[in-house]
């Protein structure tokens, strides 16, 4: 899935959530990505070695409520997650936007891979 596909998924259940709106502004999204950091600020560090058992337990979970209780466990309020909230709420404005995030992030790095 590119990032543009995951944005439309992130605004998706963000909408379906009642987390934003079409209305949903600016600022609103720049709030709830500072708790969102904050969030980090407080998470726990990962050790992937230690904690690849329970990606892979999380990965083979058959029913929706299985895959919940086994993240809630395993990945919520560490690093990994928080990271990925942050992520989330950005790729939920961008698609608010209509922004083809794919393209400004190849841009991106590609400007970051030439500058001085």
């Amino acid at each position: 899935m590119n990032l543009n596909e995951l944005a439309k998924k992130c605004f998706d259940n963000a909408v379906r959530r009642g987390k934003v709106t079409e209305k949903t502004t600016k600022r609103e999204f720049t709030i709830a990505v500072m708790e969102e950091v904050f969030e980090f600020d407080k998470a726990t560090p990962w050790n992937t070695k230690k904690k690849q058992n329970l990606i892979d337990d999380l990965e083979k979970s058959k029913t929706d409520a299985q895959f919940q209780l086994r993240f809630e466990e395993s990945l919520k309020n560490y690093e990994p997650n928080e990271i990925a909230d942050i992520i989330c709420v950005l790729l939920t404005y961008s698609h608010l936007q209509g922004y083809d995030i794919e393209k400004y992030v190849n841009l991106t790095v590609k400007y970051n891979e030439v500058r001085k």
